[in-house]
């Protein structure tokens, strides 16, 4: 799919957020309203949004709500829909309206499943869009060698390491892997800036993106982390709005 708005100099966007409902213990802890005021306070102008996904989805084999983003999209022209992928629930109808989203993503530890799960390779097979993978270094079935597994196996796909294996261990094992051109880097959710700046030294600001990960996290603080390892405005600039905008094409 194509934006609407051709992306320009300084035109900031937050490559991984989530819109809905998080209620817990009586409080919703994710707001429209409260994200956009973070946003707009650093000069954020779009945002790639995702339906927060819960536990009870894949329980019940169930998608979280992409319907919902497609309306907030239609709505407000900043927002970049993404689908939410759950491969346990991936009927004809939900391929059909693939082409309405910028890109899918998968969520292996909430499915509990290997992100090279043959199942996963079926499906990407089949879409032409890019993958979005949340990873997690601390769990096989979402770890970064299976990220880079799954990126090798289709070289002409692009693929986003979401949380970037977000742990401390991760620091100690990315150089076991052989990173494909093909793999970017969401700094959202990412446990020590020092895994940041040894990514950065490995696969450089042109594969490198900024995301929020909001609720769970805030586009204000992970701009910081943007400016903490960006050497220059170009890297700036890369990190923080082209390298999304050439993977989806706006």
């Amino acid at each position: 799919m194509t934006a609407q708005t051709q992306a320009t100099g300084d035109f900031m966007i937050d490559a991984h957020m989530h819109f809905g409902d998080f209620v817990y213990k009586g409080r919703n802890w994710s707001s429209y309203e409260e994200y956009v005021k973070a946003a707009e306070s650093v000069g954020v102008k779009r945002f790639c949004a995702v339906p927060i996904g819960k536990h009870s989805d894949f329980a019940n084999k169930s998608t979280p709500d992409n319907e919902s983003i497609l309306k907030l999209a239609k709505r407000d022209k900043r927002v970049i829909p993404v689908f939410w992928l759950n491969i346990l629930d991936f009927s004809k109808k939900e391929r059909s309206s693939l082409d309405q989203f910028f890109a899918v993503k998968l969520h292996p530890d909430l499915g509990e499943f290997a992100i090279d799960d043959p199942r996963v390779i079926r499906i990407v097979n089949d879409i032409d869009l890019p993958v979005f993978v949340h990873t997690n270094e601390s769990k096989d079935h979402s770890s970064l060698q299976r990220m880079t597994n799954l990126a090798k196996r289709f070289p002409k796909k692009k693929f986003i390491a979401i949380h970037s294996g977000s742990v401390t261990r991760t620091f100690f094992k990315l150089h076991d892997y052989a990173i494909p051109d093909n793999l970017y880097f969401d700094v959202s959710g990412v446990q020590y800036e020092l895994i940041l700046k040894k990514l950065h030294s490995m696969v450089g600001a042109d594969r490198m993106i900024f995301g929020s990960d909001y609720p769970f996290g805030d586009p204000r603080v992970a701009l910081e982390r943007i400016r903490v390892i960006a050497r220059n405005k170009r890297e700036f600039d890369r990190m923080t709005e082209r390298n999304i905008a050439e993977l989806l094409g706006l």
